[in-house]
């Protein structure tokens, strides 16, 4: 509905935002999985059908770490990615340095505002490899996985708590690729 306010134009996104960034776009998935997720090829899967959905062009990763492989820092890099031409996370090539939301990530793949949730992240504050469901392959109560809340900003939206891998959780998906 043109009329609605919730819903982004992610149609056709801008080639650069602000000051003559490459202009990768992030969303979180409109569907939920649970913990089992085939390791984390298949999250990017996920967040590939998802793209691909919703008629997104390029290549995209989800935003999940597990064992040594952090997939925030390894697989996504540094640099900023943005809902529209709005920045919503810029990630700092300092190791160090917390990984913070600078908005909500809650916008999903067809543009649509998400009012509320959490997502499978696996990754603390700093991008390191935390709870991730036996590698996102188990969706047992028992096994943990680290959620994210997609209201929230700060380093809330990546590490908010542990959840059993039995819940449902939605996945958040960066562009890294045209």
């Amino acid at each position: 509905d043109a009329n609605d306010s919730s819903v982004v134009d992610a149609s056709s996104p801008p080639k650069f935002c602000g000051d003559a960034e490459p202009c990768r776009q992030v969303f979180v998935t409109s569907s939920e999985f649970q913990g089992a997720l085939g390791t984390i090829s298949g999250g990017n899967s996920q967040c590939s059908l998802a793209a691909a959905d919703a008629g997104r062009p390029g290549t995209w990763t989800a935003w999940l770490s597990a064992g040594t492989a952090s997939g925030i820092r390894r697989q996504v890099g540094p640099g900023a990615w943005f809902i529209g031409t709005e920045e919503a996370v810029r990630i700092s090539p300092d190791a160090s340095a917390d990984i913070e939301a600078s908005r909500s990530v809650n916008i999903d793949e067809r543009g649509v505002a998400i009012r509320g949730g959490v997502v499978w992240t696996g990754t603390s504050d700093k991008g390191t490899p935390f709870y991730a469901c036996s590698s996102w392959q188990s969706s047992d109560a028992g096994d943990r996985g680290t959620v994210g809340d997609l209201t929230q900003s700060g380093t809330r939206w990546n590490n908010l708590r542990t959840q059993g891998c039995n819940e449902y959780a939605h996945l958040y998906c960066f562009q890294t690729g045209d």
